[in-house]
């Protein structure tokens, strides 16, 4: 297996999330949903983790974007956009030296999986303050063929 989660793997196993925080929001209200159509959302998220040579911590940051529209009789109505940036920090239990490809492929799995739930919870929040329906994000899946 040459998934990220195979390749995060040493990484994952020494290090433990310290904080999360949420560094840059914002979102906009573009029109209410109309009755009887459902509303459907696209999800992107960028993921990225920084290490210094020889430290004990990393940060890794995921930017979230979230389209939300409605299909009305073949037009697509764009309802609302929301956008933001969470940023996990970890120690790493010994002193190791983690490679790149380490290092990006736990931003990709374990520390996106961390994150997540966080980002989950703002997007139902905000949605909700928008007086649009709570809108629950699915389940975070990870590819294991190599594609997006």
């Amino acid at each position: 297996m040459t998934d990220d989660r195979h390749i995060a793997a040493r990484l994952a196993a020494k290090s433990d999330l310290m904080d999360i925080r949420m560094v840059k929001s914002s979102f906009e209200h573009k029109g209410f949903p109309e009755n009887g159509s459902p509303i459907s959302y696209g999800l992107h998220i960028n993921p990225e983790a920084t290490m210094a040579d020889a430290s004990d911590k990393f940060v890794m940051s995921a930017e979230f974007t979230i389209e939300i529209s409605q299909d009305i009789e073949g037009e697509t109505k764009d309802i609302a956009h929301i956008e933001f940036i969470l940023v996990g920090m970890y120690n790493i239990e010994e002193e190791l030296e983690f490679t790149r490809a380490e290092v990006e492929a736990f931003s990709k799995s374990t520390g996106i999986f961390a994150l997540y739930p966080y980002a989950r919870e703002y997007v139902q929040s905000v949605t909700s303050r928008l007086g649009l329906p709570a809108l629950t994000l699915g389940l975070h899946k990870v590819a294991t063929d190599g594609k997006e």
